[in-house]
């Protein structure tokens, strides 16, 4: 493992070598990503102390993807019971809708648990059985029993959101945080990050 820890960044228009080592044999290169073309570059070698270092990242963003579910025992549970047949939404009117399934993302959008701090709860995303629909529901909801059959649920949801306030990612974070910061990555002089108008990250040039 390396002596350092990297920070996530958008993987367009930066230089293509490892983040921690500069090796920029192209053939020997890989991409650990937190979401699309959002993550760090790095050679075999620094496999590990990729994933550690996204990991961190999700942490501190207070954020799980929903790909690490099947890898996170105390979530796994959960997600077995939820991805055994559709489940029942309360949908923001009030009305419960039949037929709804966890919702992993696609190719081109990653899916994560998330933390609202406006609600103080974690917040996972579903989608309805047509597709059309895509929400993020509170995981509080999964212990409602008019929704849920508790019988089945109570403990899985109570030991998921356990997991989640204690952080998933937690003892990746608590690695990286005592490692020094490599903050070379892999800039092009002349680009910058930015924060666009509708909040994504976009790489410009700034001259």
């Amino acid at each position: 493992m390396d002596k350092t820890t990297v920070y996530p960044k958008r993987l367009v228009m930066i230089t293509t070598r490892c983040f921690y080592c500069g090796s920029t044999n192209e053939s020997e290169l890989f991409q650990t990503c937190v979401s699309r073309l959002y993550g760090i570059i790095h050679c075999d070698a620094h496999s590990t102390d990729a994933a550690r270092d996204c990991n961190a990242y999700k942490h501190q963003k207070r954020i799980v993807s929903m790909h690490d579910l099947k890898k996170i025992p105390d979530l796994a549970a959960l997600e077995s019971l939820l991805q055994s047949a559709p489940f029942r939404v309360r949908r923001s009117n009030g009305a419960v809708e039949t037929g709804w399934k966890l919702d992993y993302g696609s190719r081109m959008e990653s899916q994560f648990i998330i933390y609202s701090s406006t609600v103080n709860q974690w917040m996972i995303p579903v989608v309805s059985g047509d597709e059309e629909s895509f929400k993020h529901i509170l995981m509080s909801e999964f212990a409602d029993p008019h929704l849920f059959d508790q019988s089945v649920f109570a403990g899985p949801v109570a030991t998921a959101i356990r997991a989640l306030d204690r952080g998933v990612y937690i003892e990746d974070s608590e690695r990286a945080s005592q490692l020094p910061s490599n903050v070379e990555g892999a800039e092009i002089p002349g680009f910058s990050d930015i924060i666009c108008e509708d909040g994504r990250r976009c790489r410009v040039f700034v001259g």
